[in-house]
């Protein structure tokens, strides 16, 4: 974990969580994070992407509590390729019985931009990838502490399909995509 972006990198894979409010991008940081992905880098962006539109090629965004599934295309990347059974691919953000679930994004992007998951409530895309030279940028419309932390200290709006000791998907899958 770093705030320094040169230091950040060095390594191949840079993950920018939405709370990082120390990248401003202006197009000095904008062309060096270009150059990163072109040479074979991986960027996970969570930051708002209408500060990184060149990257991401989003130019809308659609902000929601309602949505209540997340949805995997696993076949199209091959960063998600494991995600091979029915529990892993369609993830529950919140129960049906809970109005507003966790903050997401339904994400809208150029024709360079290809959808790897949807929420299939709305069928709206949740994660973009964009090719950039050897590299990509994926685009996540969701914070990964609600798929990730929420379920596994049972604050995950009734979303769980397990109470203990089990495979949560919901909080399983994307450090296994992570990794």
């Amino acid at each position: 974990v770093t705030h320094e972006l040169e230091h950040a990198l060095s390594h191949r894979l840079v993950f920018i969580p939405t709370d990082d409010h120390s990248l401003r991008p202006g197009p000095a940081v904008l062309s060096i994070l270009k150059s990163f992905v072109e040479q074979g880098g991986i960027l996970v962006l969570q930051t708002p992407p209408d500060l990184l539109g060149p990257l991401t090629g989003i130019y809308a965004e659609n902000p929601r509590r309602t949505r209540h599934r997340l949805s995997f295309r696993a076949a199209v990347d091959e960063g998600f390729k494991y995600l091979d059974e029915v529990e892993e691919t369609d993830i529950q953000l919140a129960s049906r019985r809970t109005p507003e679930g966790p903050w997401t994004h339904g994400l809208m992007g150029s024709s360079g931009a290809s959808p790897i998951a949807f929420f299939s409530d709305e069928n709206q895309a949740a994660i973009l990838r964009r090719r950039h030279g050897a590299g990509v940028v994926y685009t996540l419309g969701f914070d990964l502490k609600d798929l990730m932390a929420r379920p596994r200290s049972r604050r995950h709006f009734d979303a769980g399909r397990c109470l203990t000791g089990e495979f949560e998907p919901a909080g399983d899958v994307m450090p296994l995509v992570l990794r």
